[in-house]
């Protein structure tokens, strides 16, 4: 990725026609659409869910054979966290994989040349 600088003058007269509704609606837009950022959270949450549902893992187990413990809600809910932090990663990587597909088909130029001098 390149990065142009680009120093932009400030408004003349008038002001801008953007209300904050547009304003979020293009954020949004520049978020959801134009970057992998959220698919790269999705596959963090993801992670983190199923590192923290196999540590339950360990508490449920260990307590089971030192106390006890009473099977139930505690290991359903570790088996639901383990199982939606694994879907959650796997539907993370498959979005960046097709992220990564959708733009090498774009065949973008990295570089545009406007105008070639003695060439």
């Amino acid at each position: 990725k390149s990065f142009v600088n680009i120093q932009h003058e400030n408004r003349f007269e008038g002001k801008s026609s953007y209300n904050l509704k547009k304003l979020v609606e293009h954020a949004l837009v520049g978020i959801i659409y134009q970057s992998d950022k959220l698919l790269r959270i999705s596959i963090y949450v993801g992670f983190s869910f199923s590192l923290l549902s196999i540590m339950g893992i360990v508490v449920v187990v260990t307590k089971y054979f030192i106390s006890g413990f009473q099977s139930g809600w505690a290991s359903l809910f570790v088996l639901i966290s383990l199982s939606t932090g694994l879907i959650l990663t796997s539907i993370g990587i498959l979005g960046m994989y097709v992220a990564k597909m959708f733009e090498q088909v774009k065949n973008r130029p990295q570089y545009i040349i406007d105008e070639k001098i003695n060439i």
